[in-house]
């Protein structure tokens, strides 16, 4: 718990914003199926991990095979093996009384017991589950071998009556969903009839266990599917019936691709453009429509005599040449203007993860229809893109039998591919360990000797040219390996791995097609020959960059930096991008990618031509800055033209400067200047509070602060949130008055200074603690976090300059002491009996269990124990009694939220001076928020029986061995005593003693 609040503050105070790549379906009529998808696994994986192609859900599965599915591959399941595919308990999944689908692609081998398809299902936190049932066992159902969707631990519980038993070896679709507001639970096979249900008051709640395909938490009964489970969605809505139908595609499945639109930049032009002779000027930005092209609002104009540069000619002129013919994807070309400017075909490159990639997309440079200009065209090569060329793939052919060659042969781009396999076979010179085997198929009238082509190992006789061996084998062939050896031979017209040499490769080897060096990205792909005179390649990285198959010995221009003009803009600024460089510089362009992922490519102005090292300017004016948020700049260039200095790409945030400065301070602060802003939309993060966020750092010559203004919807959501997230924190959390403001001091590790304004929450902070692990026990605690000197003399409130605290805390004066932090711990109950406690408590007041939040719909009343006079009563405070335990019955397995001002500890409940007093006979305690073992805590007392906690699931008493939280606990003792930590040194074992031990053996039919 304390772990994962403490990481939100670090994660709300980072700058790194990833954008989720979209995504579509094969078949989507409406176009809607991946509104409110939450996850989608398409589980074509072989082993292993398998990828949440929506979302961020992957789930792990060791174990799980694989066989083909209804699209591609399918997980592949084993009743015999308790493996199945999972995911811990997180938000995504669970679903807590509100609308949400489920489907699956399943095909039976087995069809005995509880099969599970998909569902999250643990004792004690039990929240939905899709299945087969063939069982009578499980919530106490009929054998009735059907398709069955529950929620709520099997309270609503509904079968796919309406399809029947389904059958073994068969693909089935199976789709279930519940719908929150007409309260009912759905089931649907192969997009057939609907089988319903009325759920009433019985709704799923937010369980914790975890998501699991083909297989459920519970240890020791997973109940794994036997089968093949593929293509699993999840949704948090009730799909339409024409989605129902999309999944289904009349039996042939449906799946998730990529989104046509990825990669699409659909922005307004910043110039007018022209479309052969007719010049078009836009007025809104684009759109990209499920095709992936976009569309935009525009007018036409036709020019008299042709159109260029955004412009109307004032004479006809076909001005435009293409060296490589037009559209010729494997020749490097240019196109060239009777201006002398022009566009060279070049390689998209984009920025992964801080590191300039290439992306595998041509730039083709090609001239208008009517020749009066040029332009990019972008192609996707298949293979890749390296050099303003398509990348041909590497020649891989499998190694062809002796004897046997791939016969020469191009695909339709000009590539060599592995033609059809030519075998020679004769056996006019047989090796020796293979001779006795023709005059054994001889023999038995065959005239043809079969051998495995991979291995050499004898597999039958053969007649006739077919391969129809007598040993049936994939592998084997007719008289292969049966002649002698040949040598081959291999030639290097570069002299060996020479890189910065364009060489070829030939080899005698049978099928071998001649290769030439090649460039990929700043790699060079080298062709040498082995030692033993056979062929080999080898991938090298250029220091400067790769140049038509070699690499190149000094770059031609560098590229020292890239900025821009200003560290914010507001809503419609112009941004100008600045690029520094060196040398000779031919063209550079930028990527710049707005808040939304739109990508615009933008051509910068401005060219070097000195060939002696001097710095130069390039600039790109770029007004399209309508969105708040941030955006990404990444330069496009010629690795074989520039070799990349320290900046190769630059962010800028855009702002709604009158909303943000209500915020956040949009300036420098005394010594402190201003160096970067960024805007967060609204977000929900983490018990789903939702807030949008500005985040400002200042910094000086040796210390940055970070300031961030977290803006809630309301106060209550505010106050919630803080509560919840500082409620485990107390250890870490001081507690100071500031020029009259109270503000809290969290300093677990990064030291943070908060506090809070009507709906807004200010986080500053300032350098980092470093953790130091204690020798003595590897615990990390508040003592052992060590600050440099430098930093702790800045100012006592935590390092945190004093004049950007104080502007803050004038700009939002704090009405922290207005909210009341409590201590919260969640108390799972299971359906029927609990014995339980609480390990919070209220210093000053009582609190009623009717009072504390809660799903549980109760059938009776709390239920406490007097251990002095042994008898049950109904208790109305749950906290009036130190150290008790309870009893409650419920209908369902459901949660309680307990709150009080502080936590029941181990020394306070069994510290020396302390203790629980027990009276002789039976007794009812409870936990502390701590484990510790019964064995330590023993005190002067002597367990006649015990001590026992209660199994609400199973409705039988357990031995327990430690203390858990929220648990009751049952002992009997022979006399009054005291359990409590026993301090001090314990006295040796006693003496040992003879026994005289006597026995008779009785026998019994």
């Amino acid at each position: 718990m304390k772990g994962k609040s403490i990481f939100i503050f670090l994660m709300l105070l980072a700058f790194d914003i990833s954008i989720a790549m979209a995504a579509s379906f094969e078949v989507d009529t409406q176009g809607t199926l991946t509104n409110g998808l939450i996850s989608y696994w398409k589980l074509d994986e072989s082993s292993g991990t398998r990828t949440d192609s929506k979302g961020t859900n992957s789930l792990a599965g060791n174990g799980v095979g694989s066989a083909a599915g209804i699209k591609g591959n399918a997980g592949q399941f084993s009743s015999s093996s308790s493996s199945y595919l999972s995911i811990a308990d997180n938000p995504d999944l669970s679903v807590e009384n509100s609308d949400f689908t489920i489907s699956a692609w399943v095909n039976l081998n087995s069809k005995t017991t509880y099969r599970t398809i998909a569902g999250k299902d643990n004792y004690g936190s039990r929240e939905y589950m899709l299945h087969y049932i063939n069982s009578p066992s499980e919530f106490d159902q009929p054998k009735n071998d059907k398709f069955g969707f529950w929620i709520d631990g099997g309270n609503a519980h509904l079968f796919a009556n309406s399809a029947g038993s389904p059958s073994t070896g068969t693909g089935y679709f199976v789709v279930a969903w519940f719908d929150s507001k007409a309260k009912t639970l759905n089931i649907q096979i192969n997009n057939g009839p609907v089988d319903s249900i009325s759920t009433g008051s019985i709704v799923p709640h937010d369980g914790t266990s975890k998501f699991g395909i083909g297989g459920r938490e519970l240890s020791g009964a997973p109940l794994t599917f036997d089968g093949k489970i593929d293509e699993v969605g999840f949704w948090k809505k009730v799909l339409t019936t024409q989605e129902k139908s999309d999944l289904y595609n009349n039996g042939n499945g449906n799946t998730i691709i990529a989104d046509l639109c990825t990669g699409v930049t659909c922005n307004i032009p910043d110039q007018p453009k022209c479309d052969g002779s007719t010049l078009i000027t836009y007025y809104l930005p684009g759109a990209c429509s499920a095709t992936g092209k976009c569309t935009y609002t525009y007018s036409k104009t036709e020019c008299l005599y042709g159109c260029s540069n955004g412009k109307c000619l004032e004479a006809s002129k076909a001005s435009c040449t293409d060296s490589d013919g037009g559209r010729n994807y494997n020749v490097k070309g240019s196109t060239k203007l009777t201006d002398g400017s022009g566009l060279d075909d070049d390689c998209r490159r984009n920025y992964v993860n801080g590191v300039l990639t290439n992306t595998g997309e041509l730039l083709e440079a090609v001239c208008l229809d009517d020749g009066s200009d040029d332009k990019y065209i972008t192609y996707n090569c298949p293979n890749g893109c390296s050099n303003g060329v398509c990348i041909c793939p590497l020649n891989q052919c499998p190694a062809p039998p002796e004897n046997c060659y791939y016969a020469p042969q191009n695909d339709s781009n000009g590539c060599p591919i592995c033609g059809k396999l030519v075998c020679e076979y004769s056996c006019d010179k047989l090796l020796e360990s293979q001779a006795s085997y023709f005059d054994l198929c001889k023999a038995q009238g065959y005239d043809k000797v079969c051998f495995n082509k991979n291995t050499q190992v004898y597999q039958g006789c053969g007649k006739s040219n077919y391969n129809d061996c007598t040993i049936n084998n994939v592998n084997a062939a007719q008289n292969v390996w049966c002649n002698a050896l040949t040598e081959t031979k291999c030639v290097d017209s570069d002299g060996g791995r020479n890189y910065n040499i364009a060489g070829s490769v030939s080899s005698t080897a049978p099928g071998y097609v001649p290769v030439k060096d090649y460039c990929a990205g700043n790699n060079v792909i080298e062709y040498y020959c082995n030692a033993d005179g056979t062929p080999g390649s080898e991938w090298y990285n250029c220091p400067n960059g790769c140049s038509d198959g070699a690499c190149l010995k000094e770059p031609q221009a560098k590229i020292a930096e890239l900025k821009t003009d200003r560290k914010f803009y507001g809503i419609g600024n112009e941004v100008t991008i600045i690029a520094k460089t060196s040398g000779i510089t031919p063209s550079l362009s930028v990527d710049i990618t707005n808040p939304k992922g739109e990508k615009e490519t933008m051509q910068m102005s401005g060219v070097c031509t000195k060939s002696v090292p001097e710095e130069c300017t390039l600039s790109a004016k770029y007004g399209s800055t309508f969105i708040e948020g941030y955006y990404n700049v990444e330069l496009v260039y010629d690795s074989s033209k520039y070799a990349l200095g320290e900046y190769s790409s630059v962010n800028f945030p855009v702002l709604d400067l009158d909303k943000a400065s209500k915020y956040v301070i949009l300036s420098d602060i005394g010594n402190h200047k201003l160096d970067l802003v960024s805007y967060t939309p609204l977000y929900e993060v983490y018990q789903n509070y939702p807030f949008e966020t500005y985040t400002i750092v200042y910094a000086d010559s040796d210390i940055r602060t970070d300031v961030a203004a977290y803006i809630f919807s309301d106060r209550q959501s505010l106050e919630r949130f803080v509560s919840r997230e500082l409620s485990n924190f107390d250890e870490y959390i001081e507690k100071e008055y500031i020029d009259g403001n109270l503000v809290y001091i969290l300093t677990n590790v990064l030291r943070y200074v908060l506090w809070t304004n009507n709906n807004v929450l200010i986080v500053l902070n300032s350098g980092n603690g470093y953790p130091v692990t204690s020798e003595k026990n590897q615990v990390i605690s508040k003592k052992d976090v060590v600050y440099p000197d430098d930093i702790q003399l800045r100012y006592n409130a935590h390092n945190v300059p004093k004049d950007i605290l104080s502007a803050y805390l004038n700009k939002h004066p704090s009405d922290l002491d207005k909210i009341s932090i409590k201590k919260e711990f969640k108390l799972w109950l299971t359906r029927g009996w609990n014995l339980f406690s609480t390990p919070v408590y209220e210093k000053t007041s009582l609190t009623e269990f009717k009072d504390f939040e809660t799903n549980c719909r109760y059938t009776g009343s709390v239920w406490g124990f007097d251990n002095l006079i042994k008898k049950y009563s109904k208790i109305i405070y749950i906290t009036d009694r130190f150290a008790a335990g309870y009893w409650v019955r419920v209908k369902d397995d459901c949660f309680v939220i307990v709150k009080g001002d502080d936590y029941y500890k181990i020394d306070d409940y069994f510290g020396e001076e302390r203790g629980i007093k027990l009276n002789k006979g039976w007794n009812i305690i409870g936990g502390v928020a701590d484990q510790i073992e019964f064995s330590e805590i023993r005190g002067d007392c002597v367990f006649n029986s015990g001590p026992y906690r209660y199994n609400s699931f199973s409705k039988e008493y357990e031995k327990a061995v430690i203390t858990d939280p929220g648990k009751g606990y049952i002992i009997n003792v022979n006399e009054d005593c005291t359990l409590k930590k026993v301090e001090g040194e314990e006295e040796p074992p006693q003496l040992p003693f003879d026994l005289e031990i006597t026995a008779k053996v009785v026998w019994k039919k």
